[in-house]
């Protein structure tokens, strides 16, 4: 089974690398190919004249966003349906000589002209890109869009291309709901400024172009803790994940187990910085392999198994503060809906049946340059409500073993606390690959439950503290801004060993090692 999960995931990975660099091909065609492309759309209504950014800092390292800020726009404007049209070998070096642009729009015969200029601000980590964008009307005559945009440099450059898109999209719809309120207001505006002195006009366009400000997120990545989808947008994570744990007993007994679960994580932005979540997660298959120095044999396998869903709000209180530093808080609840679904979650090493759970999660990450170092406290709760749960064993005289999982009545409610910390550090190689790599401690509260064994026993199983520490690598493929995939491994070791109490003695379980190969999808809709 893990063997054929693993090449499965790869060969999923291969598919999805050939199709970006399929896309990256694409993109790399001719401007009249692809605006061929976009003729051939039966929505489309305007043709849009695009022009490379104006650069005016003397950094080199900057100078590439002269052209892919634009292509970036461009991209999503096409996929709205628009037209676009390069603009044939001309350069614009004043975005503000408003006739000069429209007569080369008017040579393109365009119906828009996007164009603007962007320079470098600070030093080190809090060095900053001003960009401003202007989008002219040519039938109309005015200039109608102006936005000044501020973001980060490093991997905030991604996410600095990826937003102003969006923002470009978002003004140029909102633009023609009310376009010709808009051009007679561009058009009284504009005759105003023309009346007054050259220092004052300068002094007002500066105010207006303060008024359009818009900062960009320094990481919008979908894997770190802190991120919170956009107002109205949707975000989905699906998780496949294949657990191994190895047990042993009184150093004789031996338990391989393997578990097949699933998570579906779906988000959705209220507002700003707040969103709504719910978890729920799904136990494909487990596998118990035991053998008990060759005395006994005892293979078990089941599926289809429940996990009680989630329901929790995460707010992002701090943003772009200090250059990239986030902090985002998550609270939910678990109710017990079934006593026969699991509580907690597939990341947490015990889930326990017939519980409530109370989830508190804080996360703090901060962006320097590739690198965004994290950190995490996960807390949880969880309330026992009815019953006990637990696993029995019993040797018949053909030395099979009976497994069953027993509940009792209100007896033996308990609390339990598990605490998770986690370390790390996402590197942002390019504007499709990176990696996550972490370390994080685990804790588990110690617990008791009373089985049932045989006839005339009752027996308990104890728990003490639970330690385990886990280092873990995630490879992460952004296939679109809106998609991205994933690929995790966990290791886990256990720090201490379980107490198996009878009515005649004790046992150890000692709970040595476990890992996890998980599967990631992470995709995002904008309403």
């Amino acid at each position: 089974m893990k063997k054929h999960l693993i090449i499965l995931s790869f060969i999923f990975f291969l598919s999805n690398y050939s199709l970006l660099a399929a896309a990256e091909a694409s993109a790399g065609n001719s401007p009249q190919q692809n605006a061929d492309a976009s003729e051939s759309a039966p929505e489309t209504k305007y043709r849009f004249a695009y022009f490379n950014l104006v650069y005016q800092s003397d950094i080199p390292d900057y100078q590439f966003l002269s052209a892919s800020l634009v292509r970036s726009m461009r991209s999503v404007l096409s996929n709205q349906g628009f037209i676009t049209v390069d603009s044939q070998g001309r350069q614009l070096t004043d975005i503000y000589d408003r006739q000069s642009i429209l007569t080369i729009g008017k040579e393109l015969t365009a119906d828009l002209v996007l164009c603007g200029k962007y320079y470098i601000t600070g030093e080190g980590v809090n060095t900053k890109i001003n960009l401003i964008i202007i989008i002219y009307d040519i039938k109309g005559g005015e200039r109608v869009i102006q936005k000044l945009v501020i973001g980060g440099t490093g991997t905030a450059m991604f996410v600095m291309i990826d937003e102003s898109a969006d923002i470009i999209k978002d003004a140029v719809k909102a633009y023609f709901k009310r376009r010709l309120e808009i051009l007679e207001e561009a058009k009284k505006k504009r005759e105003e400024m023309e009346r007054i002195a050259e220092a004052e006009r300068k002094k007002k366009q500066e105010e207006e172009l303060n008024r359009s400000l818009v900062k960009t997120r320094y990481n919008n990545s979908m894997y770190l803790d802190s991120h919170v989808a956009r107002e109205k947008q949707l975000k989905v994570f699906y998780f496949l994940a294949l657990e191994r744990n190895d047990m042993e007993f009184n150093n004789a007994a031996q338990d391989n187990s393997v578990f097949i679960p699933s998570n579906l994580a779906v988000s959705y932005g209220l507002g700003k910085n707040l969103e709504i979540k719910l978890d729920i997660s799904f136990l494909f298959f487990r596998s118990y392999d035991q053998s008990y120095s060759g005395v006994f044999d005892s293979r078990k396998k089941s599926s289809g198994e429940m996990y009680n869903p989630t329901l929790g709000v995460k707010w992002r209180f701090l943003q772009n503060e200090n250059h990239g530093f986030n902090g985002s808080f998550y609270f939910g609840f678990q109710p017990g809906l079934s006593e026969n679904a699991y509580g907690g979650s597939i990341f947490y090493f015990i889930s326990l049946k017939s519980i409530h759970t109370i989830y508190a999660n804080f996360t703090f990450d901060k962006t320097l340059g590739k690198f965004t170092p994290y950190l995490n406290f996960e807390n949880q709760i969880g309330i026992r409500y009815k019953g006990i749960y637990g696993v029995s064993f019993e040797i018949n005289d053909d030395s099979a073993v009976k497994q069953s999982i027993i509940d009792f009545g209100p007896n033996n409610k308990r609390i339990f606390f598990s605490l998770r910390i986690k370390l790390g550090t996402e590197i942002r190689f390019n504007s499709w690959f990176f990696i996550n790599v972490g370390f994080s401690y685990g804790y588990q509260s110690g617990y008791e439950n009373t089985y049932y064994m045989g006839v005339f026993s009752t027996n308990f199983l104890t728990a003490t503290d639970l330690h385990s520490l886990t280092p873990s690598i995630k490879v992460i493929f952004e296939v679109k801004p809106n998609l991205a995939l994933s690929l995790d491994f966990q290791y886990n070791f256990f720090l201490n060993k379980l107490m198996t109490r009878w009515d005649m003695g004790e046992s150890e379980v000692n709970l040595k090692t476990s890992f996890k190969l998980i599967f990631y999808a992470a995709w995002s809709l904008d309403f």
